[in-house]
């Protein structure tokens, strides 16, 4: 830490610009400055927990909320999905570290100086702006390359491509998680069907008798369509987290301060309106409140995440548990 002060200091202050600008000046030039800037939180968030031992309380805060403000500078509109997963991490960093503040104790005044710096940041990304532009370009860009020989009628693939990307973003500006994923699913379910029916036999000789580029471009595209889309619907499903995560932080820190003015956390988060909150958040997911449980020393704030099933606020993939939870003090 002592030898990274300089570039650290000079990053905090870099998150307080209004903008930033990182151009891709090639096709070939990958993604390394948002990539290098993963580094910077995880310094920033040990920093802050040193600073904690320390009872640097204000210190801390200000290298949590560095790293808040990093994470949305990097999502500006983002170029590429990859640009848009290195925000949402830089911000998943920063939300563990919040956990960590406020197990530590804050007062009451601390607590809403917190609640209020969180509140007043610009809006989460959004990965509909990745998909709209550059993912979209992008794999117009991939789709000419493969269809550029003579067998391949580029035509049918920039346009199959350029569909496809328009029913995404259409599924990413619907109301309702549920609602966005349905979509996904039906749009998933879709193209793989179509993959499978342009590899059968007799299809495909049907098809080449018919019109044998315009078979082969779709056929190619499509199957190459059906691997793309699930990465997309896992972005969209990251998109949907990272807003419930700074829900669940802001909700946080108000019970902090009530825990500092009333020595004990509520029972029920109804108590926090209007006092502390303006309004209770909602389970994005499913639209309903969201899950609590008080403990003698902290709390458990959750969602049920995509499966919209309450799995007591656990995450593991591999018994398909999805909860977004906020646990205090972190685990």
């Amino acid at each position: 830490l002592a030898a990274n002060e300089k570039p650290l200091k000079l990053i905090e202050e870099a998150t307080k610009r209004s903008r930033y600008y990182s151009p891709l000046v090639t096709t070939e030039q990958l993604l390394a400055v948002a990539q290098n800037l993963r580094e910077a939180p995880r310094l920033l968030v040990t920093r802050a927990m040193f600073r904690l031992g320390d009872d640097d309380v204000a210190g801390a805060w200000s290298d949590l909320l560095a790293c808040h403000r990093l994470a949305r500078l990097i999502g500006q509109r983002p170029q590429t999905m990859i640009q848009f997963l290195v925000a949402v991490a830089v911000d998943a960093v920063a939300s563990a570290g919040d956990a960590s503040l406020i197990a530590h104790g804050l007062s009451a005044e601390q607590a809403r100086q917190c609640l209020a710096d969180h509140t007043a940041l610009p809006g989460c990304i959004s990965i509909a702006d990745a998909i709209h532009l550059g993912e979209r370009l992008s794999s117009l860009d991939s789709m000419q390359s493969t269809s550029g020989s003579a067998g391949f009628d580029v035509n049918v693939t920039l346009r199959r491509t350029n569909r496809m990307f328009d029913e995404m973003i259409a599924a990413m500006k619907l109301k309702g998680a549920q609602n966005r994923r349905d979509a996904f699913a039906k749009l998933e379910s879709a193209l793989k069907q179509r993959a499978q029916t342009a590899r059968q036999p007799l299809r495909l000789v049907a098809s080449y008798v018919v019109n044998t580029r315009k078979a082969i471009s779709n056929s190619v595209c499509d199957s190459l369509l059906a691997l793309m889309v699930p990465a997309y619907t896992q972005a969209q499903n990251a998109d949907d987290r990272t807003r419930i995560k700074s829900d669940l932080v802001r909700v946080g820190f108000a019970l902090a301060a009530y825990r500092a003015e009333l020595d004990g956390y509520p029972m029920e988060l109804d108590v926090l309106v209007p006092k502390y909150l303006d309004v209770l958040p909602l389970d994005r997911m499913v639209d309903q409140p969201l899950r609590y449980v008080a403990r003698e020393n902290g709390f458990l704030l959750y969602s049920v995440g995509a499966n919209g099933r309450d799995d007591g606020g656990a995450m593991n993939g591999q018994q398909n548990q999805d909860d977004v939870s906020f646990e205090v003090p972190p685990p």
